[in-house]
């Protein structure tokens, strides 16, 4: 699974952090299964954790990487989080990043309860910090609507972390 996905640098640093190829899929999956009824609701589909090459995500950002991209399913395969290299070396970023595509999900399956969760007042502020009026910040924009910064918000609360943590990895934030 993996060897197809990593250099042998990146190959061996996973086997110190996880031991096994295994032991890592089980963690993934494991997290999913966890999140994914929080986030998205009980009886919604579970996407699958699926590890693709770093270039890949550099290929399709134009430069920028990635850790994790939501795919809806399609064509008979189940909706996946696709996951880059990198997130497996970093085994504290794993649930937080996973969250993030989940909601993703959540707003593909409907969005469902979107119109009870409030927006959080310094959203708008937070995001602007982040990416003022780069091409960036309007591509970030495109991809995370009001309604996905507020379902953010609540699954940041019931996770104990800060917003921007899950809205743009800003560990310190």
């Amino acid at each position: 699974m993996l060897t197809a996905v990593t250099d042998d640098a990146d190959y061996q640093g996973l086997l110190q952090v996880w031991g096994t190829e295994e032991a890592l899929q089980v963690h993934l999956e494991k997290i999913v299964a966890q999140l994914c009824p929080m986030i998205c609701g009980v009886d919604a589909p579970v996407p699958v954790v699926e590890p693709r090459p770093s270039w890949v995500a550099r290929a399709l950002l134009g430069g920028r990487s990635a850790r994790a991209q939501y795919e809806p399913a399609e064509a008979g395969q189940p909706p996946k989080i696709a996951a880059y290299p990198g997130l497996f070396l970093q085994p504290d970023l794993l649930r937080r990043v996973l969250a993030h595509e989940l909601i993703h999900h959540w707003e593909h399956l409907g969005a469902v309860g979107a119109e009870a969760l409030g927006y959080p007042d310094d959203a708008d502020a937070r995001i602007a910090g982040k990416y003022g009026d780069s091409a960036q910040g309007r591509s970030w924009g495109a991809a995370h609507s009001r309604s996905f910064v507020a379902k953010a918000a609540s699954v940041a609360t019931s996770l104990a972390q800060p917003l921007a943590v899950l809205l743009f990895d800003d560990r310190g934030a």
